[in-house]
């Protein structure tokens, strides 16, 4: 601003959506049972009579092609940064700065467990078949931090060339929240897709409810 007088100042933000579940779930399943890749790899290319729903009890294998839709999956990620900080030079050599920093994260992420997938055929079964199931996660966390410094050159007291001496005092001030909704849902209609079991999730059982703040 002038010379005794500077502000910067910076802000960021992004927002991505993922759709589907990938190639590599080992780590995100609950079972290797429903591993995609399996799928793709050793599935016959041939329609043979066991395999007429699409999944085979015997060798745990599922239809590729329906093995996407029952483990399908979308995350929406938001992230927010804001920085900034002000400095002042109160006399010669005495210096005043301010910081701060806002950092906001937010995740939702949906799961969806159709008829074919080990998690629905075991946790969401009874007479009228395989139901399937779904599970909805979010993730919020907020971060500010401030710090204040004063700072000062003795450097036209000493007037030394080979000798200098800075001194720095301040404080900085952090303060975190994070919060997690996390929701398992089971019993869905037997035909519900993964669309339908977001949009209506009422009709859903709940088996598992998590809430962390």
């Amino acid at each position: 601003m002038n010379d005794k007088v500077s502000l910067d100042f910076s802000m960021r933000y992004a927002n991505t959506t993922v759709n589907g579940a990938g190639a590599n779930e080992s780590k995100s399943e609950v079972s290797s049972a429903d591993s995609r890749m399996k799928n793709v790899m050793i599935y016959p290319m041939f329609n043979f009579p066991d395999l007429s729903d699409s999944y085979d009890p015997d060798f745990q294998l599922t239809n590729p092609i329906t093995s996407v839709y029952d483990t399908d999956r979308k995350q929406n990620r938001q992230t927010f940064n804001m920085n900034g900080s002000f400095l002042w030079e109160i006399f010669k050599n005495f210096k005043f700065k301010t910081e701060f920093g806002l950092d906001w994260y937010y995740n939702t992420d949906k799961k969806y467990y159709g008829p074919s997938t080990y998690n629905a055929r075991t946790n969401s079964s009874d007479t009228e078949g395989v139901h399937p199931m779904a599970y909805f996660a979010d993730t919020q966390r907020k971060t500010f931090r401030n710090t204040n410094t004063v700072n000062y050159n003795f450097k036209d007291i000493i007037k030394n060339k080979d000798h200098n001496l800075n001194v720095l005092v301040g404080e900085e001030t952090i303060n975190k929240k994070s919060s997690l909704n996390d929701d398992r849902l089971s019993f869905f209609p037997v035909s519900f897709t993964a669309s339908q079991a977001w949009a209506l999730s009422s009709q859903g059982t709940p088996y598992s409810v998590t809430k962390i703040y």
